[in-house]
């Protein structure tokens, strides 16, 4: 007898044992990764596997060497375990184990172009995050779903889901997260050609990641900031942060993620024609290129080495290598051509799924309206007569439809036909005549140069109030007043009305800038109550200044120590426009014309009122409330 009870007491402990030394093998083994000795962290996560293990603990080894392999980016071992991990998932599984071996491998999957199945997989884990309400996991699902929309070239949902990302950061105040949001959104830009945008985001990553011991997120900053100021021939900018690149990389990176550096700054100096270290670093970048066979940068700088060697005269060396891109264009434009078909079918194959599930919902309403039939069937067999009866009702209905159906189909018709002449005749009258054009452009030049003047005048007076001690603050303000002006010209451009603007959008849009450029501390929430009216530049010009002023003063001096504040803009049309706006900050006992001297907000107010012939009232009692009545300017 006291043997059995000495074997069941030796089972007993080492059962125990073995579950101990499971979890402290997988303890030391993330221990060892977050400190950087991945050998260590492989080792002691493989030792946490025993064929004796319960399911959790078999899952919770094969998830930490998954772990290992991603983060050393052995892809394709990290891919084999989480798989493995999702063998022993079951219904009593911790939901953020299945949720982070799903969001791993759609990262994955990403990288392996297998777009659909990575969808599949963010969708799983969104759903397992949102039950958990974890933000950080929610916000990171969000971004990946913008990087494999990004892919597709989906940049529509792309930037949809990157916007999503940067609200959850910032909710929890992810500094470095809200940086990669700010990176993602200004590739966006960069990928779309929208050039000030991606250097508002670039300049954005760079105020955070600059503080960062991130040296592979910095390099990639400087390398974005390179290459959109070589794209705006703006050179001696594109080799300070290309130099930057290069010498973040130089410390931290393997030698070929520097080809694609020095290509752009081959690229710089060949635009500055300075072809002797246009070839130095075209021929560095082609070297690397071909030791790790990166045929797009190989391409490339044999097609900027021949045209180089002809502006030296070097005619044969240029036949060598423009012989080499000729050849070399035609492979990778058939590799492109395949490219381009598979992301085609992606996004047929996402369309495809949406219509299957709608294929799906409609097969089951057919299937219930069936079953009504069928009973409906049971119900007229009873007698023929009534049968026969109904018959007859439905082709009479049916025949009755039919007409109606046919007569409203041909009323539409000539409905529509109507409206097609209409059209036509409006689209003949306003066709633009050349008189009209050079009309048309004549005002666009009276409007740059009008606007051109009011710069001017904002840096001149500007310049009066600035000092050795302030003048940076005094730039990022100078700054807001201009990027207020361009963003009317941008949402211009975009509009098909040349002449007025949707005064909302861009009061929405110019709120949400100015906050972005002081990123206070207080939570400040906007109530923006404006109708669905349009105004003319040469209204929206001078308001958006305005407000440029009140909003910049609310959020520098109206909440003071506070955790939240409002600013409120309410506009109103009652015998011309109605502008009112105010805070709820801690106000200032001062009349209007203490708060005018030494102000040049103040004095740009009361200057832009007149402007607008307008007139403006000002109460600091509980908080400022500015009040402007004024008239749209034609």
């Amino acid at each position: 007898m006291k043997v059995i009870i000495y074997i069941l007491f030796f089972l007993a402990v080492k059962a125990n044992f073995a579950i101990d030394s499971t979890s402290y093998y997988i303890n030391k083994s993330v221990e060892s990764l977050d400190s950087g000795q991945v050998d260590r962290a492989l080792k002691f996560a493989k030792k946490s596997i025993s064929t004796k293990n319960k399911n959790i603990d078999k899952l919770k080894s094969n998830i930490q060497i998954g772990d290992v392999f991603y983060k050393t980016r052995q892809l394709d071992s990290a891919f084999f375990y989480y798989n493995k991990a999702e063998r022993f998932l079951d219904d009593n599984s911790p939901l953020e184990l299945e949720a982070h071996v799903l969001l791993q491998n759609s990262k994955i999957l990403r990288r392996k172009t297998k777009y659909i199945k990575s969808l599949e997989k963010l969708k799983g884990a969104l759903i397992l995050y949102k039950e958990l309400q974890d933000t950080m996991k929610i916000a990171t699902v969000r971004l990946n779903y913008g990087n494999v929309f990004s892919s597709i070239y989906d940049f529509e949902n792309a930037i949809v889901n990157y916007h999503k990302a940067l609200k959850a950061y910032k909710s929890i105040n992810k500094i470095q997260k809200i940086g990669s949001c700010y990176n993602n959104i200004g590739n966006l830009y960069i990928a779309t050609k929208e050039i000030d945008s991606a250097f508002k985001y670039m300049y954005l990553t760079l105020s955070i990641r600059e503080l960062s011991t991130n040296k592979t997120a910095k390099s990639l900053c400087y390398y974005n900031l390179s290459t959109l100021n070589l794209y705006i021939e703006n050179y001696d900018s594109a080799l300070y942060y290309i130099d930057k690149s290069i010498e973040t990389k130089r410390e931290a990176f393997h030698p070929s993620e520097l080809l694609g550096d020095y290509y752009i700054k081959g690229s710089i100096y060949y635009a500055k024609k300075d072809l002797i270290n246009a070839v130095k670093y075209f021929e560095m970048s082609n070297k690397l290129a071909i030791e790790y066979q990166y045929s797009i940068y190989i391409n490339e700088t044999n097609k900027y080495l021949g045209f180089s060697a002809l502006d030296n005269k070097k005619y044969k060396d240029a036949a060598i290598y423009l012989n080499k891109y000729v050849i070399q264009t035609d492979s990778i434009k058939e590799a492109s051509n395949t490219s381009l078909l598979e992301k085609k079918l992606i996004s047929f194959e996402i369309l495809s799924d949406s219509l299957d599930k709608a294929h799906l919902l409609l097969q089951k309403e057919n299937s219930q309206i069936e079953n009504a039939n069928l009973e409906l069937k049971k119900g007229l067999a009873e007698t023929t007569s009534i049968y026969q009866l109904i018959f007859l009702i439905l082709s009479v209905f049916t025949v009755v439809t039919l007409f109606f159906t046919i007569n409203k189909r041909l009323k539409q018709e000539r409905k529509h036909k109507i409206i097609l002449e209409r059209q036509n005749d409006e689209l003949k009258r306003t066709l633009i005549s050349k008189d009209e054009k050079d009309v048309l452009l004549k005002e666009i030049h009276h409007r740059v140069k009008n606007n051109l003047q009011i710069i001017n005048s904002l840096i001149r007076l500007q310049s009066h109030y600035t000092s050795a001690e302030n003048y940076q603050s005094r730039i990022r303000e100078t700054e807001n007043r201009i990027r207020s002006m361009a963003l009317v010209h941008e949402k211009l451009y975009k509009s098909e009305d040349l002449s007025k603007l949707d005064a909302k959008k861009y009061i929405e849009e110019l709120t949400e800038n100015v906050l972005d450029s002081f990123q206070p501390t207080t939570n400040i929430e906007f109530i923006i109550q404006i109708p669905e009216i349009k105004l003319s530049i040469d209204t929206l010009i001078p308001l958006g200044l305005i407000l440029n002023e009140i909003i910049s003063n609310s959020i520098k001096y109206a909440f003071d120590g506070a955790k939240n504040g409002n600013v409120t803009l309410i506009i109103e049309e009652k015998e011309g426009i109605l502008l009112n706006v105010s805070d709820n900050g801690v106000g200032a006992n001062l009349s209007y014309t203490e708060l005018s001297k030494d102000s040049l907000g103040m004095e740009l107010i009361e200057s832009l009122c007149d402007q607008l012939s307008g007139e403006f009232t000002l109460n600091t009692t509980n908080g400022f409330c500015y009040t402007f009545k004024f008239d749209e300017l034609n």
